[in-house]
């Protein structure tokens, strides 16, 4: 019964959005008419500081900076290794959640607490690796890839049949939001010899991206 349940679910989701004899080209084709519409911008956006603020920041710039303020390498890595642990329950759940509450607050909710674990971090991150250090990897570990499920549930009430070429061009904004800030990163450390002033700003960036997705413009509906 279960598995004719998830059988069920897999059909539901492919019939509503993946559009039939799709090709390759359709996904530029697509891009012209993303482009027009404004949720598409806001949700580009946002998702642009999500991943200036995950795969920009963390994996960029968490480990040299740790080392700067006296933390091994191999602590550093213990601590990312939660970080990616974390990924996984809190992915899943707010996969869970997105399909049962607003997913605009859902986000909201998300940006808003990676951006206080960030604004905490660089007041332990002279500490030795304890406590601290610890419960902040598990914190930001849950919100780390918890926007991608909202994000894409978003898409494909958005854009239908469209929602995952929609995505895909919203991903790259994903990733030109991470190269920026692992630049910034690196330029901040090379110009103040630290990286602390780097955890306010990526903060304020996921403070930022929490009014943004409240926009009217990225609306559900």
């Amino acid at each position: 019964m279960l598995l004719n349940e998830r059988h069920s679910a897999v059909r539901t989701v492919t019939d509503y959005n993946i559009k039939p004899n799709s090709t390759f080209a359709d996904v530029f084709i697509n891009l012209k008419g993303f482009v027009k519409n404004k949720k598409f911008w806001v949700i580009a956006l946002a998702f642009g500081m999500c991943g200036a603020t995950t795969n920009g920041l963390m994996w960029s710039s968490f480990t040299p900076a740790a080392t700067l303020e006296g933390i091994s390498v191999a602590d550093a890595s213990y601590l990312l290794l939660i970080v990616g642990l974390l990924n996984i329950p809190g992915t899943i759940g707010a996969g869970w959640l997105s399909d049962r509450v607003n997913k605009q607050a859902l986000l909201a909710v998300i940006f808003f607490l990676r951006g206080a674990s960030l604004i905490w971090l660089p007041f332990i991150l002279s500490q030795p690796v304890g406590w601290e250090l610890i419960a902040f990897a598990v914190v930001f570990g849950v919100f780390d890839v918890a926007t991608v499920p909202p994000v894409i549930n978003l898409c494909n009430q958005i854009f239908g049949d469209q929602g995952p070429s929609a995505f895909s061009w919203i991903n790259v904004a994903h990733q030109v939001g991470a190269g920026l800030v692992a630049f910034l990163g690196g330029l901040i450390a090379f110009m103040t010899g630290s990286y602390f002033v780097l955890w306010f700003i990526a903060g304020g960036i996921c403070f930022i991206a929490a009014v943004i997705v409240l926009s009217p413009y990225h609306s559900e509906k």
